[in-house]
């Protein structure tokens, strides 16, 4: 399960009543992807946990104070220690119905911001300056076309781009019923909220629609009356703007907590109100433990050999925008010497193969010619190398530095490996590496640590 904009909304609650206004007293790197900050407010030592793991992204209060992880400090490590260190916790930011958190800190060294991305496989930790720009993170992402976010240090943030959904100040009857009018009548009504509503997890909308009509499990074409439903929506985005929550969770029979909410969960008539929301996280997350960062050797090789792969590949590439670009002429000669050609075009007899004239600075210019084509053709082909030669000019530097920073992800993404702790960082890895385009098909064989 994830933590979902709700429940991030009632998680800026507890932390804004609890640390905001605190000392930052000492990092602990859990992980190479999980930190936990030691922060003195209200005279009490607090513990926030902030992973940004794709298999278990999340931020909470802890309940006890963090072991230290095994592993060098990565570079967001040893930036949270010099920045955070002593500096004040100033403000919280958590957007409504988006997974996001932007801590806020001032210190010895100036402002700065820790954002918290909770995107699922997407989810990431990035440490910005006074400026927005990025002084490190802990998942790195290239561009992959203009429309996508650099995710690399020394570069601006970008937060993500927010969901293409009604949001809750658009929620009216019309905008419901135009919602679900070319929806499939078949659809279950939770989920087609899900599809159409900013920031409403599916747990939320099946609560939603059990709370509207006492039953979770509901066709969208049962939904006659979306009045029951819209007035229940509109008083559970009302806990957002009334900071009014009520964190529950869902217990298996083994007493492990499977799902949580900030609200009550009447549909689960088994779910129990438990003492924060921060509790409630932590109960579901903990259970994910580190592994010893010696392990899994076997399940790191086939990553590093494509990582190694994907570097040699692209240093070859780099070798051959070189060539190209000490191979490419100036533009200007070819259309100097089209010109040229053009000027003397009555005195350039058939089959000539060379035309000798006087170039701009006295100097003697010889200019090849083609004796198959017409004077006219070469003075073409002249012009057709100069407009070559100017689109060269220009695509040659942008694929020179969008290939430098994609060896500068690989070099990234081999200290991760280095770094991992567990399988699933391992195999999260191998993910962004194909996701950035830069790994081949497949996934590397499970070995055993």
């Amino acid at each position: 399960m994830h933590i979902d904009s709700f429940t991030a909304a009632a998680l800026a609650d507890e932390f804004r009543l609890t640390i905001m206004g605190g000392r930052v007293q000492n990092v602990v790197q859990i992980t190479p992807l999980a930190y936990s900050l030691e922060v003195y407010a209200q005279r009490r030592r607090q513990y926030l946990y902030l992973s940004a793991n794709p298999q278990a992204p999340c931020v909470y209060l802890q309940s006890a104070k963090p072991r230290r992880g095994a592993g060098k400090p990565t570079p967001l490590a040893q930036l949270f220690r010099k920045y955070l260190r002593g500096s004040l916790l100033l403000t919280i930011e958590q957007p409504p119905t988006e997974r996001l958190f932007l801590f806020h800190f001032t210190g010895r060294h100036g402002e700065t911001t820790l954002v918290l991305e909770l995107l699922g496989t997407r989810s990431n930790l990035l440490f910005l300056d006074a400026n927005g720009r990025i002084l490190a993170l802990a998942r790195p992402a290239p561009t992959k076309g203009q429309a996508d976010r650099v995710l690399l240090p020394n570069h601006p943030y970008q937060p993500p781009a927010p969901q293409n959904k009604h949001s809750p100040a658009d929620l009216s009857l019309s905008s419901l019923q135009l919602a679900l009018r070319h929806t499939p009548p078949d659809t279950l009504l939770h989920r087609a909220l899900v599809r159409h509503l900013a920031g409403l997890s599916p747990l939320l909308a099946r609560e939603a629609v059990f709370r509207a009509y006492r039953r979770a499990e509901m066709p969208v074409a049962e939904a006659t009356d979306l009045l029951p439903l819209l007035e229940t929506l509109r008083l559970l985005y009302a806990h957002i703007t009334d900071h009014a929550w009520a964190p529950h969770v869902h217990y298996t029979r083994r007493r492990a907590v499977d799902l949580f909410a900030p609200v009550a969960l009447t549909h689960l008539p088994d779910a129990e109100p438990i003492a924060s929301m921060s509790a409630a996280v932590e109960a579901h997350f903990a259970e994910l433990q580190p592994v010893s960062a010696g392990g899994y050797l076997a399940a790191r090789l086939p990553v590093q050999q494509a990582i190694e792969r994907a570097r040699a590949r692209l240093e070859r590439r780099l070798q051959r925008l070189a060539q190209d670009a000490a191979a490419l002429q100036d533009p200007e000669t070819f259309r100097r010497q089209g010109e040229a050609i053009f000027a003397a075009i009555s005195q350039i007899q058939p089959g000539q193969t060379e035309l000798a004239v006087n170039a701009p600075d006295g100097e003697p210019l010889v200019i090849p010619l083609d004796p198959a084509l017409t004077p006219a053709q070469n003075a073409q082909r002249y012009f057709a190398r100069y407009r070559k030669a100017q689109r060269a000019a220009g695509i040659i530097p942008q694929q020179r530095q969008t290939v430098l920073l994609q060896l500068e992800y690989l070099n990234q993404l081999s200290l991760d490996l280095e770094l991992a702790e567990s399988r699933p960082e391992i195999d999260a890895i191998f993910a962004a590496l194909r996701e950035a385009g830069l790994g081949e098909k497949g996934a590397p064989s499970k070995g055993e640590g």
